[in-house]
């Protein structure tokens, strides 16, 4: 987040100032700017009665998230977190694993890879014979990870703040995709961001999609987002 705030300069998104990690063992603690103004995209949905999410709104969220992107570049190689480690967590793990440190993006191309195969997907035959091909892992670039309804806000200047980088990384372009199918949020705000995410191309490629539904099966029976 530091990264964020010194890299970029729109007068669109604002980027809560990030203070230091505090770290015991395994876990980190990230400590952030209190955005104390504005409210978040949900309670501005009950406030004003909107039953979904407005296509314009989404829009600017996908933009906001597109900007952040070109402002960060893309990765081939190196860190998957701008100064260290990404540490994959959770209690559904196969195989008795509790938790997977990712350090760089040839690591989480490597556990992607990992998590298709064990998907399914390295059978490499769909249901109708053909070869079911897995979505590209690079190149890596910058994904919020946990785009929920209650992690934006509203600001009184019109501009938005995304907060709760919990989850940010340095995944392939259809990461946030994925990540938000795995959510619990109501369709009241998935559909049109889901919508949005097509019209920027953050979804992935319909030759892709099989490969991505035996995914999301596999983590319903194995895992979440979170194990990811």
């Amino acid at each position: 987040m530091s990264t964020l705030t010194t890299t970029l300069t729109s007068q669109n998104i604002r980027i809560p100032k990030a203070y230091g990690i505090i770290t015991d063992g395994l876990w980190a603690m990230l400590v952030m700017e209190h955005i104390s103004e504005g409210e978040t995209i949900r309670v501005y949905m009950r406030r004003t009665g909107t039953p979904s999410l407005p296509a314009e709104l989404a829009d600017t969220i996908v933009s906001a998230l597109a900007e952040i992107r070109m402002a960060l570049g893309s990765r081939v190689t190196g860190k998957v977190t701008p100064h260290g480690e990404w540490i994959v967590k959770g209690t559904m793990f196969p195989d008795n694993e509790t938790e997977k440190i990712v350090d760089t993006v040839e690591d989480m191309a490597a556990f992607l890879t990992d998590r298709f195969r064990r998907a399914g997907v390295e059978v490499g035959v769909g249901d109708s014979g053909a070869t079911t091909p897995m979505p590209p892992s690079m190149p890596m670039l910058f994904a919020h990870g946990d785009l929920s309804s209650n992690n934006i806000l509203l600001l009184p200047d019109g501009r938005l703040a995304l907060i709760d980088f919990g989850m940010s990384c340095f995944a392939p372009p259809w990461w946030e995709w994925y990540a938000l199918i795995r959510s619990s949020e109501g369709d009241d705000f998935f559909e049109p961001l889901f919508e949005a995410m097509k019209r920027k191309g953050m979804v992935v490629y319909e030759e892709f999609m099989e490969a991505c539904d035996k995914l999301c099966l596999w983590y319903v029976r194995f895992g979440t987002v979170a194990d990811m």
